[in-house]
């Protein structure tokens, strides 16, 4: 039987309505894969992506092709209780933000000083650990120098984009000079060959770089500045900052976190 053609039409919208709908329905379904049960909406769903500089002992380092350290060993602690798996991107430390903006990552890891600053470019956990600057110099220079006045005229080294840049750039005398690296390694070669005189770094960074080459390197000053390091995400992202917080809370509660805290730092901070 022919369709009238008022009824051909009619047939043809209902047609158009179904392909529309079940387009809908893919994209919700594909929006709803990106987004766990308790609304953490992740690069790849049941797992989370951790930005983080694997140059960056003891918070993250590469040792034997394992990832370890003292940041490696609580998010893999908190990972379990919020039903994900972890894969971490190398990230040098200056790159985090912009890594996070690209969603690169769900979360930067990256020994991250909570600033008023920072805070505008992304949204911050509870912090986690509490940290100074320090002043470090070669081991035979000890003796000699042990504030930032006596770098008047020499080179003192930092690492880009961090907050101890900051402290040097406003602590320095005037005709001292700050040259900046890109990570721990490099700065602590040019420190070691004399290229800088001395560098400022945050604490727990120093401490364990000096206590592991005692004969090369030497803390002379360290510098309360109350701050305190926090996991960063991107402001974007709804439901993950309270996972992670809950996460955190978790293995402070049941001690996991004092067991790899003292596996790192005992009482040295």
């Amino acid at each position: 039987m022919r369709l009238r053609p008022y009824r051909f039409i009619a047939v043809i919208i209902v047609v158009l309505l179904g392909v529309t709908s079940a387009c809908s329905s893919s994209k919700s379904s594909e929006s709803k894969a990106a987004t766990s049960a308790d609304g953490q909406r992740l690069i790849t769903p049941g797992t989370l992506t951790i930005c983080a500089d694997f140059a960056s002992p003891p918070f993250a380092f590469e040792e034997n092709g394992k990832l370890i350290g003292f940041e490696a060993g609580l998010v893999e602690a908190m990972a379990p209780s919020m039903n994900l798996a972890t894969n971490w991107i190398d990230t040098p430390f200056d790159s985090g933000f912009s890594a996070l903006d690209a969603g690169k990552c769900d979360v930067i890891v990256s020994g991250l000083t909570i600033t008023e600053d920072r805070k505008k470019l992304a949204n911050f956990t509870d912090a986690y650990f509490d940290a100074d600057q320090s002043l470090v110099v070669r081991a035979k220079d000890a003796s000699a120098t042990k504030n930032l006045a006596d770098f008047a005229g020499k080179a003192i080294g930092a690492q880009a984009g961090t907050t101890g840049q900051a402290f040097v750039e406003k602590n320095k005398a005037a005709t001292t000079s700050i040259k900046l690296f890109p990570g721990d390694d490099a700065m602590f070669a040019a420190l070691g060959a004399g290229e800088i005189n001395a560098i400022v770094q945050d604490f727990p960074f120093s401490h364990y770089r000096a206590s592991k080459n005692p004969t090369e390197f030497a803390v002379v000053q360290r510098y309360p500045t109350g701050e305190q390091y926090g996991m960063a995400v991107a402001k974007s992202t709804t439901g993950l900052l309270d996972q992670l917080n809950t996460a955190l809370a978790a293995v402070e509660a049941d001690g996991t976190y004092n067991e790899i805290y003292n596996q790192w730092f005992g009482a040295t901070n």
